[in-house]
């Protein structure tokens, strides 16, 4: 009879361990998700943002590339 008690409160225990861990195992796995979603999102915004310094540049440079307006030009030569 006490063995009987000593092994099922064993089992109890066990599956207490087993569910913590379990839980521990989940947390971890969710903390690494978070981790690698942050990152990916991290990238893509860097890209965005990368993309749009891009084509500020690109717009800056044909404007500063550009013909002056007549007048501008007018003025130069006086």
């Amino acid at each position: 009879m006490l063995l009987e008690f000593d092994d099922e409160l064993s089992l109890e225990f066990d599956d207490e361990l087993l569910l913590e861990f379990d839980d521990e195992l989940l947390l971890e796995f969710e903390d690494e998700f978070e981790l690698e979603l942050e990152e990916e999102l991290e990238e893509e915004l860097e890209d965005e943002l990368e993309f749009e310094f891009e084509d500020e540049l690109e717009f800056e440079l044909l404007f500063e590339f550009e013909e002056p307006p007549f007048s501008m030009r007018c003025m130069r030569a006086f």
